[in-house]
């Protein structure tokens, strides 16, 4: 709380809480109800989180506080497994859901975080900034440019320039974190640094905790429709009409390392990668702790100093 809030302390004193502390970091799945994977995968997480013996998970668990949050909407969740477990086999199976799971902002919690209308958000946002004032915040998604199979940071241009430029940075190397993991494990289909423009807005989940000095990271999943299976052709991957990447969907590139192919795509699929971006955000921490608590407080510092030099404020 005292490196969050960035007040009443020297830059020596931060550097020794930074030591002392351990990184919290919050993860959730189900933000969005029709996106399934993210809080279908949290059970094998936690359990590999409290039983793996390995150097990683032993390094996880001595240097991270995790927050895990198995899913941001479970109502939208239900709503949309009870639709499609209705109507699997007919031809109705990936229909769009006809109803709401809240008065105002449907199944989507991740667009009121400038209105906070919705009790998950605030319950949240209490959890963030008055009791536990993680490090990194990390929401899963799932849709991404066509053909990835998944989305890392950064985001595209244009940058916001009301961000500390640490945390355009650090949003960056987290990103590559992340892209070096799927690498190692020959994941396919990954893109970053394309498509998304994702640092504009204070609705989003992740984007309005940058404001605080907080790494608000999303990743996109391909399958963001129910838990039906997608197979797709060589034909289908390489048609520019539906190429979202900008780059070529196979060849590789900076923005697209190791290009897929095509193939059936399932939900255990879009669980196992999601699965390797939540590990890599967990071992980032735990290897950068250190980095990640003085960052919080070197970016509070910064960004009061700030506001109180600019005319009119601070804001």
């Amino acid at each position: 709380k005292r490196l969050a809030l960035a007040k009443g302390l020297s830059d020596g004193e931060a550097a020794k809480l930074s030591q002392e502390g351990v990184a919290t970091v919050w993860i959730d799945g189900g933000l969005h109800g029709m996106e399934l994977g993210g809080s279908h995968l949290m059970p094998a997480l936690a359990y590999w989180l409290v039983t793996d013996e390995s150097p990683e998970a032993q390094r996880i668990r001595a240097n991270v506080l995790l927050l895990l949050n198995p899913n941001m909407n479970p109502d939208g969740l239900d709503i949309v497994s009870s639709w499609y477990s209705k109507h699997v086999g007919t031809a109705f199976e990936t229909a769009s859901i006809p109803e709401a799971a809240h008065a105002y902002v449907g199944n989507d919690i991740n667009r009121d975080w400038y209105m906070f209308t919705q009790a998950e958000a605030k319950a949240a946002a209490d959890v963030f900034y008055h009791e536990w004032f993680p490090q990194i915040i990390f929401n899963q998604h799932q849709g991404g440019p066509f053909p990835s199979r998944e989305w890392v940071p950064p985001a595209a241009d244009p940058l916001n320039p009301n961000l500390d430029p640490l945390m355009v940075a650090a949003f960056r190397h987290l990103g590559g974190f992340q892209l070096a993991r799927f690498m190692k494990e020959g994941k396919p289909g990954v893109a970053t640094g394309v498509y998304y423009r994702v640092v504009w807005t204070a609705a989003f989940m992740h984007a309005a905790p940058q404001f605080h000095n907080i790494l608000g990271l999303a990743t996109e999943t391909a399958m963001g429709n129910y838990a039906t299976p997608q197979c797709y052709s060589e034909d289908e991957i390489s048609d520019p009409q539906r190429n979202e990447l900008g780059v070529s969907p196979l060849l590789p590139s900076v923005e697209y390392p190791i290009p897929w192919h095509g193939g059936c795509w399932r939900l255990s699929d879009a669980m196992d990668y999601m699965i390797t971006g939540c590990k890599a955000v967990l071992d980032a921490a735990a290897k950068l702790k250190v980095d990640y608590l003085y960052d919080i407080y070197d970016m509070g510092k910064r960004q009061i100093a700030r506001g109180e030099a600019a005319e009119g404020g601070p804001f």
